[in-house]
């Protein structure tokens, strides 16, 4: 079978929210564009690794599959135009395949980020630079209302150390409260070390904060995702009890983030 095939399979099966593929070679590109337009049209978002960028890529698609590659710019082209995702290696696509997973879709790419580390805030602002994510900042109006319930917020505000007066438990959901209200911002992140053992934090102390993140998210139109610090690596449980409250979890800061770039990119 060929990859358009498979495409209209998934495309009809009512079972199928998303659609994620790892493609060599697009041996029937009308048909597989023909399957992306319907998957559009229901609603389904498409997510694909296309491999043969290099020469030397192409030469070995060429002797495994015994077919053409194609020309990577206009293949790229010809995805972007049927409302396709495009990603460049397989953690892209397990990351963008992840943050799909929330109930609620990005309308844009300003996104808002809740933590507390500062450290990591500034990390991530670096990351952002050179990555060309949209981290807008708090006004200096929002700033200083949060300031006033938080105590001193470094920075612009954004990603905001709610630590604050050092009551995080109490400044997260003010925090999540005001990007929720802020018309300058789409997707609010909650970014935090989420792995087995953590050695910094208490699992009582955690789950009170993911209730607390949950709760805001129940109450927001926004879409709301737990950013684990680094891909891959993060707890189960705290996956599943927030997946059973529409929250998606994503690992990674360039590579979870991105993936959320990629979603406000496609849906604005």
């Amino acid at each position: 079978m060929t990859a358009a095939a498979y495409l209209e399979y998934l495309v009809e099966d009512p079972d199928t929210a998303i659609i994620g593929g790892f493609i060599e070679t697009i041996r029937e590109p009308e048909r597989f564009a023909a399957a992306l337009d319907r998957a559009a049209a229901l609603d389904k978002p498409v997510v694909l690794l296309k491999v043969g960028r290099t020469a030397r890529s192409r030469y070995a698609i060429t002797t495994h599959t015994a077919s053409d590659a194609g020309n990577p710019e206009a293949i790229s082209d010809m995805l972007r135009a049927h409302r396709v995702i495009e990603v460049d290696d397989l953690v892209e696509l397990t990351e963008t395949l992840a943050a799909l997973q929330s109930p609620r879709r990005p309308r844009g790419r300003r996104i808002a980020i809740v933590m507390s580390s500062g450290g990591v805030a500034e990390l991530i602002l670096d990351v952002a630079a050179a990555t060309g994510l949209q981290i807008p900042p708090l006004s200096p109006t929002q700033k200083a209302e949060l300031e006033a319930g938080c105590g001193f917020i470094t920075g612009d505000g954004n990603p905001c150390d709610a630590w604050g007066s050092g009551t995080f438990a109490a400044n997260l959901p003010q925090a999540l409260k005001m990007f929720d209200a802020s018309p300058g911002h789409d997707i609010i992140v909650f970014a935090r070390d989420n792995f087995d053992d953590q050695p910094f934090d208490w699992p009582q102390t955690a789950m009170t904060y993911l209730d607390l993140f949950a709760e805001a998210a129940r109450q927001s139109a926004k879409p709301h995702y737990l950013l684990s610090t680094r891909p891959g690596i993060m707890d189960r449980n705290f996956v599943a009890y927030l997946r059973e409250r529409g929250v998606a979890v994503i690992g990674g800061i360039r590579e979870g983030l991105g993936a959320l770039d990629r979603l406000g990119r496609h849906r604005s």
